[in-house]
């Protein structure tokens, strides 16, 4: 599973609401969709990952975060 088809799992499952996630990291919420428009940069996945206090490399790795 690509990194941001795990990060909106993960936000799915958590209950994160994802227009506040995109406010307040500037990141497209249309990312943030089953069918993004595009993947995630390399910043905004680092950006994400801070916001949501979660370790890039836990979620590349490890699909029982969800």
């Amino acid at each position: 599973m690509k990194m941001t088809k795990k990060i909106y799992c993960y936000m799915k499952i958590h209950q994160i609401d994802i227009q506040k996630v995109s406010k307040e990291t500037g990141i497209d919420r249309k990312i943030f969709q089953k069918q993004p428009v595009r993947p995630l940069n390399a910043t905004e996945l680092c950006e994400v990952c801070a916001y949501l206090k979660i370790q890039p490399e836990e979620i590349a790795k490890d699909d029982t975060l969800f």
